[in-house]
């Protein structure tokens, strides 16, 4: 998120380009001072669950976005939504010509091309669009422009325009994408700029070389905002797709490295242009974005940071910089309805009951934006009287919610491994890495079963790891398979990997049917929604809807199982 100064384009005489503007823009305008929002004010919640479990002390930290207050007859007042800038970064090398899926006769250009015509729908009349293709070069198709009545008009047009060829200069599409951000204005306002970046191909032309990828990427973000006098906490998020029958690590690490998404590995029998929706639609309906967590532990305290979370690095940063002094932690953004977790794990000095009796243990400090861009802050500290001694000491809800993450973290570090494993053409560690992992968290969450006495406790178990457990043993599974391509298990497990370590959705193909995982109610609606342009678009276009239909099936029992789910009260 920024601040920078709104588009001269064509469509200054739109009627929405009236005097109101000036009162728009004074709204959005940058306060610098962080406040501590009230708490019927507050956008997000920050609580804490600690536990001893194996004599290892945790402290697990939840947030949370706070959905608006509901007023009078039942409704929320909506927040003022933040206009996005989105550039799509698309792979239009020869391979694209090739049909999506052995059984499909539409080419991965087209169906890309009808995931940009959904877009377009459902971006609002104040976000921008922008168009980029890469194959040996890099071309603009469609310059950032506001979405008013005209513009999108104009870039439904664009996508006439795009013409296949070359080779696969992945970084020349980024850094063009990047540029894009770089654009004269005349009035302040703020944004949230992304990129979604596709490609059905390796890097073979510019830089193909991952980690030199990455650090150019970085480099040309903080020379970007050091040139516009962007905010401290400005980022362009990438997400990034890619398809099977190549390696993708360089986009796998490009998204990790820029975005709190999913890497999205897009299955040839899944539905790509609603798969490529998703992180659109989760932006729309992100509560709070810019959200810094700083974890400082006290009195002697250290953490012992091999046993914490892993992820959410700043963007900036190639690496943590975590230390037994003090952790940080950057989430880009949460939408409503969603959750992030991050385990802390504490090493208490020597005669602690005598040194932190009636003392402080830890300091949490969270800065975030809210929905209009005001900066905020909360601040926590837990006490030592807080933290159990011992493993009767726990109690259920803290001890379930430890248990939760400590295997969530665990699931992600496993397939990594296997990840790693599979790049070295190693099969069966790959599978044997996975199946040891999921005896041993259904070992522990015995363990803890048994401890806890609540039945939302133990319900909170089932209904949390039995998912990530069914889609670990599916993993081994196609490990198995030598159908299945090394490359294209290597994007399966990086996929579910992610998706598992962020708790946010990848590709609905990467999960087993029933075992989804991290979805949102309201994104489900939309994608509800979005089925039926998208099988509008495909009859205009005289194809067949029924894979359409078939998704749409699946998307309304997922919708039925949240509406369920969330009715429930649950951490």
């Amino acid at each position: 998120m920024m601040v920078l100064d709104d588009d001269n384009d064509d469509d200054n005489n739109d009627d929405d380009h009236d005097d109101n503007h000036d009162q728009d823009d004074a709204m959005w305008r940058y306060s610098e001072r962080l406040q501590n929002c009230h708490n019927e004010e507050r956008s997000l919640d920050l609580t804490y669950f600690c536990s001893n479990i194996k004599d290892k002390i945790n402290v697990v930290l939840a947030l949370k976005p706070v959905e608006p207050p509901v007023r009078r007859y039942g409704t929320t007042e909506p927040p003022k939504v933040v206009p996005m800038r989105l550039v799509c970064v698309i792979d239009v090398s020869h391979s694209m010509a090739e049909p999506y899926g052995p059984d499909d006769d539409v080419s991965k250009l087209d169906k890309v091309k009808m995931f940009i015509q959904l877009l377009i729908h459902s971006l609002n009349n104040d976000d921008y669009l922008s168009i980029v293709t890469f194959g040996t070069v890099s071309n603009v198709i469609f310059p950032l422009t506001r979405m008013s009545r005209d513009g999108k008009v104009r870039a439904e047009r664009a996508l006439d325009d795009i013409r296949l060829g070359g080779v696969t200069n992945l970084s020349a599409g980024i850094f063009t994408g990047i540029d894009q951000f770089n654009s004269p204005f005349a009035k302040s306002r703020y944004f949230d700029d992304n990129i979604i970046l596709f490609t059905d191909g390796m890097a073979n032309e510019g830089i193909v070389e991952t980690d030199e990828m990455v650090a150019e990427v970085r480099k040309r973000m903080k020379d970007l905002k050091e040139e516009c006098h962007f905010e401290r906490d400005y980022t362009i998020k990438i997400c990034t797709m890619g398809t099977g029958g190549f390696l993708p690590e360089a986009v796998y690490s490009i998204g990790s490295a820029f975005s709190s998404d999913a890497f999205y590995f897009l299955e040839e029998d899944s539905n790509l242009e609603l798969n490529m929706m998703k992180p659109v639609l989760f932006r729309q309906n992100g509560l709070v974005s810019s959200i810094s967590v700083v974890v400082t532990p006290l009195n002697g305290v250290t953490l012992n940071v091999q046993e914490m979370t892993d992820d959410y690095l700043n963007p900036e940063l190639e690496s943590s910089g975590n230390t037994p002094d003090g952790a940080t932690y950057f989430i880009h953004d949460i939408c409503v309805n969603m959750y992030r977790h991050i385990v802390c794990s504490l090493l208490l000095p020597k005669k602690h009951k005598k040194l932190l009796k009636g003392k402080d243990v830890l300091r949490l400090v969270v800065e975030y934006r809210n929905a209009t861009m005001q900066a905020c802050v909360i601040e926590k500290t837990v006490t030592y009287e807080e933290l159990p001694r011992k493993d009767v000491n726990n109690k259920d809800p803290d001890l379930a919610v430890n248990a939760v993450q400590n295997s969530r973290m665990s699931a992600q570090r496993m397939l990594n491994d296997a990840a790693l494993a599979m790049k070295k053409l190693d099969r069966t560690t790959a599978k044997n890495l996975l199946q040891d992992g999921v005896n041993e968290i259904r070992s522990y969450l015995e363990l803890v079963d048994a401890q806890v006495a609540s039945e939302e406790s133990h319900l909170l178990l089932n209904n949390e790891l039995e998912p990530i457990l069914v889609n670990l043993e599916n993993c081994t599974n196609y490990l198995g398979d030598f159908t299945v391509r090394w490359d294209d298990a290597w994007g399966r497990i990086k996929a579910l990997s992610s998706s598992i370590a962020r708790e946010v959705p990848t590709a609905s193909g990467i999960y087993v049917h029933g075992a989804e995982l991290y979805n949102a109610p309201k994104v489900q609606d939309k994608l509800s929604e979005l089925c039926d342009k998208l099988k509008d678009i495909y009859t205009s276009l005289g194809l067949a809807t029924d894979t359409i239909d078939r998704y749409f099936g699946v998307v309304k029992e997922l919708e039925g199982k949240l509406e369920e789910k969330f009715n429930e009260t649950s951490v």
